[in-house]
């Protein structure tokens, strides 16, 4: 995939979480009747994301290491972690299992998915203060290391 493409996709992907704040946005009086349900949908779609990585056999060490980083971080989601630093994390690690799936036929199914966890994710955000600064720093935190692993990854196999 040439870098450009790449790079617009990674854009691409991570404004599902505008999409998310701009569907709270329209629907503020159903924000926190539905907040578990948002909660379930991530929940959901995340392990859509960890199985079809499993499944896929994206066996590139960056997306394993991706794969343990996420797992640990939802599995301890439920202790004293502040949901900001939180989401930093959860975008990061996306990230590299988005840059992950580039040589793949699964780079569609992957970045869709992403896509997706964003929806719930920006939902949740907007019932927050500040959910336009914090769904721009989730958004450059996935950008960045999307990148960043994709150029280092292509740098090291040319």
């Amino acid at each position: 995939m040439e870098p450009i493409n790449y790079v617009l996709a990674s854009i691409i992907v991570s404004f599902g979480l505008f999409c998310g704040a701009g569907l709270g946005w329209v629907a503020k009086e159903e924000l926190k009747s539905g907040a578990r349900y948002f909660v379930l949908m991530q929940n959901f779609i995340a392990v859509l994301i960890l199985a079809f990585v499993v499944y896929l056999k994206l066996t590139n060490l960056i997306v394993i290491s991706a794969i343990l980083a996420f797992g640990i971080i939802y599995r301890t989601k439920l202790s004293r972690v502040p949901k900001v630093s939180f989401y930093f994390i959860v975008y990061f690690v996306l990230g590299l299992i988005f840059s992950g799936s580039i040589r793949e036929e699964s780079f569609v199914l992957i970045s869709s998915l992403i896509f997706l966890f964003g929806f719930p994710t920006g939902s949740l955000i907007y019932m927050k203060k500040r959910w336009l600064r914090n769904s721009a720093y989730f958004a450059l935190v996935f950008i960045a290391a999307a990148n960043i692993a994709y150029f280092t990854i292509s740098r090291l196999l040319v």
